[in-house]
């Protein structure tokens, strides 16, 4: 079984980053390509590679919208995946890591918008 796809991110600047991820297709099927990648109102980007599954990314989803700090259409894919990262992004580390269960591992890169550039 698997691998599902391969995808990789190369974030120009100084220094360069480069993320790639080979996944096995759990929660979120073919629209959670990792990397991902979550924009800010404040000139901020983030980008997620995501390994493992959030047992109750659902309530976490759910929390996120409810205490409006990510509206439901911005979310583009039903995977936890992306649920971790808008977590991360609107929350921060340790409110999201308070509030996560499930077998996981991540790298997170935080950018400027201004600064930064993609090649996929």
């Amino acid at each position: 079984r698997g691998p599902d796809g391969f995808n990789h991110l190369t974030l120009g600047g100084s220094p360069r980053v480069y993320l790639g991820h080979t996944r096995l297709s759990i929660v979120g099927g073919e629209t959670a390509v990792q990397p991902l990648c979550w924009e800010s109102d404040n000139n901020k980007r983030w980008y997620l590679a995501h390994n493992g599954q959030l047992y109750n990314h659902k309530a976490l989803k759910a929390s996120l919208i409810k205490s409006k700090k990510v509206a439901e259409e911005d979310f583009k894919t039903d995977g936890d995946s992306e649920v971790l990262l808008a977590a991360l992004a609107t929350s921060g580390l340790e409110w999201t890591l308070a509030r996560c269960r499930g077998m996981f591992a991540f790298v997170l890169v935080e950018c400027n918008v201004i600064s930064s550039s993609c090649e996929q």
